[in-house]
């Protein structure tokens, strides 16, 4: 795996979702630049950076309002709602497994390629 660390890991039968964190950046990096989420629709094999706009928690719950949805999970569920289309995506949470390599390379491609 890249120079990465995924802190959350939810999915189902359509979709995965990844909250990444980046280990090659300095520690005076904004947050902005450190963490990253994508979701990978598994049929098209397509993977979108979902960009925060806000973040809001509480002990029992994380919320988080992408441009593209809206992801809302505790420490046993999670739910992902599209923006665009509503559509509403009962995911579960995946404990510290390794990421697909597909996946894997995916990211390293988006975070370490020229420009990034």
């Amino acid at each position: 795996m890249g120079n990465f660390r995924i802190s959350h890991h939810f999915e189902n039968q359509h979709i995965i979702i990844i909250k990444m964190h980046r280990l090659d950046l300095p520690d005076c990096t904004e947050e902005h630049e450190l963490q990253h989420s994508f979701i990978y629709e598994k049929s098209s094999k397509a993977m979108v950076k979902l960009w925060l706009r806000a973040t809001d928690s509480s002990p029992a719950i994380e919320e988080c309002f992408f441009e593209q949805g809206y992801l809302k999970f505790s420490k046993t569920e999670a739910t992902y709602i599209e923006k665009f289309n509503a559509a509403q995506h009962q995911l579960h949470i995946v404990s510290k497994t390794p990421v697909y390599e597909e996946l894997s390379e995916l990211i390293s491609q988006y975070l370490f390629s020229p420009g990034k």
